[in-house]
């Protein structure tokens, strides 16, 4: 049950990120980049608004895709691999605690755009992207270390495995107008992932057949 109440928070609280960002064109990402200090400010002075919005879904989101992750190590300790599920469980605890940080960074970016500097964003920028790639790492290593006996296990675990940390990696070597395109597909991959949790263990599938979801 634990399990899908944090699945539909993630997946409600994702979802109104998504919308608010396609209904008005402001997103988190363009801020998680270097850029120069004109720019940056120029950006927020613009945009901080709704930033502020999408921040506040995201330190709600926290709580929420955490303990997503910590429930379904839970229900599979018995049939994932141990080695693979503790590393990938600890490099989206990592994930998390990086999220809890580059929010702040951004919030206090907002409320005083005139103390940044060239360092400060430098440093959001590699803080942002740190975060994205350890958190490919988990959902790689979280991803294989789960059981694949059914075509639902095994659509779940590459829900994991394939789109958001592929995503993650292609969106580094393409312009800023791909980027916006790819940065949207990460987003339906997270979807994408919790929609096939709620699949896979709303139908009494899972690690521990008959045990509570």
């Amino acid at each position: 049950m634990r399990l899908r109440l944090f699945a539909f928070a993630s997946l409600g609280l994702l979802g109104a990120m998504v919308l608010i960002s396609f209904r008005t064109g402001v997103a988190q990402e363009p801020f998680e980049l270097a850029a120069s200090l004109e720019t940056y400010r120029a950006a927020l002075a613009r945009d901080g608004e709704v930033l502020a919005r999408v921040l506040a879904l995201d330190a709600l989101f926290i709580p929420a895709y955490l303990g997503f992750f910590f429930e379904l190590a839970s229900r599979y300790r018995r049939n994932a691999d141990a080695t693979l599920l503790r590393f990938g469980l600890a490099a989206m605890i990592a994930t998390g605690v990086l999220d809890v940080i580059e929010d702040q960074m951004l919030f206090a970016a907002i409320r005083a755009p005139e103390a940044l500097t060239e360092a400060t964003l430098h440093l959001q920028h590699v803080l942002s992207q740190a975060k994205f790639h350890v958190s490919a790492i988990g959902l790689v290593l979280f991803g294989a270390s789960l059981p694949m006996r059914t075509a639902l296990e095994r659509a779940f675990a590459v829900s994991l495995i394939v789109p958001v940390p592929l995503v993650s990696v292609v969106v580094w070597l393409v312009d800023d107008t791909t980027a916006d395109t790819l940065y949207f597909l990460r987003w339906l991959g997270y979807l994408a992932g919790f929609t096939s949790a709620l699949w896979l263990h709303g139908r009494g599938h899972g690690a521990v057949r008959g045990a509570p979801a």
